[in-house]
């Protein structure tokens, strides 16, 4: 089978996948709904509390994440954003506004986006906020099937 199916227990949760999943085909990409009759019908071994799923046949996946990082930026930059280069570690308040320093000298602003990763903690702190944030590895988890049962 081509793709790979997203499978939903939660009937609310299944019927915004699929509003969200519809909002995507502009951009040409391939799924297809499987009510819960369809989805058991193809998936046999799926226990009885599935309501549902998207199958999706286009992979989630990048060949050159390279070139695909340099498209958002002359998009972003096309729709007029433009990249400065600063230190996040300047981020201060100022008369209720954020500054930080960059090499156009300090840049102020309403708001602040932080995408540090887990080293947005040191930002925060240094700011007075304790954020639990941290490093994590392993992201994801193997599952086992039941008596068993194969997916097909």
């Amino acid at each position: 089978a081509k793709g790979w199916i997203e499978v939903f227990r939660d009937p609310a949760l299944f019927e915004q996948a699929k509003a969200d999943a519809k909002g995507l085909s502009r951009y040409g990409l391939q799924f297809e709904i499987l009510e819960c009759g369809q989805l058991q019908a193809r998936e046999h071994q799926l226990d009885a509390s599935v309501v549902g799923g998207i199958h999706w046949l286009d992979p989630k996946t990048v060949n050159n994440p390279g070139a695909l990082t340099r498209g958002y930026a002359t998009l972003f930059m096309q729709r007029g954003g433009q990249f400065l280069h600063g230190d996040a570690r300047s981020l201060r308040q100022v008369d209720g506004q954020w500054q930080v320093d960059s090499r156009r000298g300090p840049i102020t602003a309403n708001e602040v986006v932080a995408c540090l990763g887990p080293q947005s903690a040191d930002l925060f702190s240094g700011l007075g906020y304790q954020i639990p944030l941290a490093i994590k590895r392993g992201y994801h988890m193997h599952y086992s099937t039941r008596d068993g049962a194969q997916l097909e």
